[in-house]
């Protein structure tokens, strides 16, 4: 028979996957059982399990860093650590501190040094460094300072990584600007700024630095980030056309670019200083202002046009585009956030509803009129007393720098700064008392409307964290 012949093929039916019994658990059941696919990935890998779960985990790290790590923790973690007095710190740094202060800051960086290979390079937890390897570090750390060291490591880890991807980002924006025409009226990403990156060793300074690219080049980083997608598509890729759209698309339209995008940058340019200059004679005089020859409300009828229909609204908008570039100069903040927090008080009251509950059992009854007290004598949690019994109600708080005396006898720290004339001309004629008056009105728009409130919420945040780290203690 033909059929005797012909070979059957059988279809091969796919193998149904079976489910496990980790199929019918809840994802929610698995991770309290510590059964998830991430539990697994940890107990495979050869490490402590605190070290994987920190938010940078902790990395081998080389003779050269560890030594910039150990000075940079010592001066931070140790030596300068808050806003209020260091009484209460347990590292033995400050126990012997009047005892042999020279020999301690000598051999703390070191010891801190050893502290840091046991936890980077050999993954030693801290409980084993303090009873096993503690001949290493006892002189200077015992074990609660360890924890200090871990923690501050995980710090400068994180510090590194954001330094690294701004300086990447500061590299993709100038390849940006050379190579597309559209940017060329941008200013030009300057090795100078790559500089104040490099010289970062704070947070706080990372973010001065941060908000400075994010004025300059925020609203071009989408158009940059398209920019680069075009690039590396083919000229018939139907996703190019879409990248194109949305690289011509308008972005932010603040009052800083609304002024920008209307030329006042350019009256902005007449007050005589870049704000880099203005930065850098805070330190000593070293660039004369350049002063515009017209008056100030002249100058301003050349860049009159339909948003800034008078040299008034001009002026007004280049004053706050001269003090939002002040604002965001790194040295400036610098500068004048140390200030701010060597003249910080704290202020206390009860409302009506803390009048009606807080009696002379309650614990904030000692503490319910406060005036003008100098944060640095805040002790212990205090500070996050207040702040509860503000979030209840209770109290009204307020953070300052300037006491109802300073502002009476005009001692603020505004006015101590303009007594010092950053931005006065020293000369004799009626234009330049017009612009001397304009510049000094440029840097009272800088320091209250834009630096005061920042100082106040970094200074906020910073005393709350250390009075939940004494609680913690």
């Amino acid at each position: 028979m033909e059929g005797r012949d012909i070979s059957h093929s059988r279809k091969i039916k796919p193998k149904e996957k079976r489910a496990t019994l980790m199929d019918t658990i809840e994802p929610a059941e698995l991770e309290e059982k510590l059964l998830a696919p991430m539990d697994k990935r940890i107990q495979l890998d050869d490490r402590p399990e605190r070290f994987q779960l920190r938010r940078v985990p902790v990395s081998e790290a080389d003779e050269h860093e560890l030594e910039f790590e150990a000075k940079w923790i010592y001066q931070y973690a140790f030596d300068n650590a808050t806003l209020k007095k260091a009484v209460s710190l347990c590292c033995q740094i400050r126990i012997f501190v009047l005892m042999n202060e020279r020999k301690i800051a000598a051999e703390a960086p070191d010891k801190i040094k050893e502290a840091l290979k046991f936890i980077r390079n050999q993954l030693f937890e801290v409980p084993f460094i303090a009873f096993y390897r503690k001949e290493y570090v006892e002189s200077c750390l015992v074990i609660n300072d360890l924890w200090k060291v871990y923690q501050w490591d995980e710090k400068w880890c994180h510090l590194q990584q954001r330094k690294k991807r701004l300086l990447e980002l500061m590299k993709r924006m100038l390849n940006y600007q050379m190579e597309n025409d559209n940017a060329a009226g941008m200013r030009i990403v300057t090795e100078q700024d790559m500089n104040e990156v490099h010289g970062v060793q704070t947070v706080e300074g990372l973010m001065d630095v941060s908000t400075k690219f994010q004025l300059y080049y925020g609203p071009e980083v989408p158009k940059m980030i398209d920019w680069e997608k075009i690039q590396n598509l083919s000229e018939d890729d139907p996703e190019r056309e879409a990248a194109e759209m949305r690289f011509r698309a308008a972005t932010r339209t603040d009052k800083y670019m609304l002024c920008i995008q209307n030329g006042l940058s350019g009256m902005a340019s007449r007050f005589g200083l870049t704000p880099l200059q203005f930065a850098e004679n805070l330190d000593w005089k070293r660039h004369d202002i350049v002063q515009d020859d017209e008056e100030p409300l002249k100058a301003a009828e050349q860049y009159v046009c339909q948003s800034f229909p008078t040299s008034e609204a001009v002026l007004t908008g280049a004053i706050h585009v001269v003090a939002k570039q002040l604002s965001r100069e790194p040295k400036v903040r610098e500068l004048l956030r140390l200030r701010y927090r060597l003249r910080l008080k704290i202020s206390v009251c009860p409302t009506k509803k803390g009048r009606e509950e807080i009696d002379e059992n309650h614990k904030l009854w000692p503490r319910r009129y406060v005036r003008d007290k100098p944060v640095a004598n805040l002790r212990h949690d205090e500070y996050l007393w207040y702040v509860q019994a503000h979030a209840s109600g209770l109290l009204n708080l307020k953070l300052h720098c300037d006491t109802e005396e300073d502002i009476r006898f005009e001692k603020t720290m505004l006015q101590e700064f303009l007594s010092e004339q950053p931005y006065h001309r020293d000369e004799y004629s009626r234009v330049v008392d017009m612009w001397n008056k304009i510049r000094e009105e440029a840097v009272t728009v800088c320091v209250n409307n834009f630096l005061l409130p920042v100082f106040e919420r970094e200074a906020h945040e910073r005393l709350l964290q250390e009075a939940k780290d004494y609680v913690i203690k």
